[in-house]
């Protein structure tokens, strides 16, 4: 049976601050797998120590904070979350178009400040009723892994 160990260094995991590297190299030299966040930089050195080192799982959609062509050479498995925001994505897409055409910012910062009273027929933007809008996006094939 295996063991977890688990760093918190007191910032959220979604914090491109990261762990320091220190961190990494010693959990690389001690572990089999690795799963890490956007901000740890798995890089060369990392990789080196990681001698027992058979995975590398990231929490993020991109590897572009690993060196995966090096972790490849090494015999690391690199593996990566490629759908983990596209429900988040696309709600925040449709959040903006009505945060836009309501302008919903703008009457905030005015309603705070006390001045929405002059203007507040402007701040009714446009109705979405009958428009029609179109969000173009990429997705990865399924199965897609960064060494295959």
């Amino acid at each position: 049976m295996g063991r977890v160990e688990v760093y918190r260094h007191g910032g959220s995991p979604w914090s491109t601050r990261g762990v320091p590297k220190e961190v990494l190299i010693d959990a690389a030299r001690r572990c089999e797998a690795l799963v890490i966040f956007i901000g740890d930089v798995i890089d060369k050195e990392v990789l080196d120590a990681g001698e027992k080192l058979k995975i590398v799982s990231t929490a993020s959609v991109g590897v572009d904070h690993i060196d995966v062509e090096y972790a490849k050479r090494k015999g690391v498995v690199v593996a990566h979350t490629p759908y983990v925001l596209v429900d988040a994505v696309a709600d925040l897409a449709v959040g903006l178009l009505i945060a836009v055409a309501r302008k919903i910012a703008l009457g905030d910062r005015l309603i705070r400040a006390g001045a929405a009273d002059a203007v507040w027929g402007s701040l009714m933007g446009v109705n979405l009723r009958g428009k029609r809008a179109g969000i173009v996006a990429w997705q990865h094939r399924r199965g897609y892994c960064p060494q295959a």
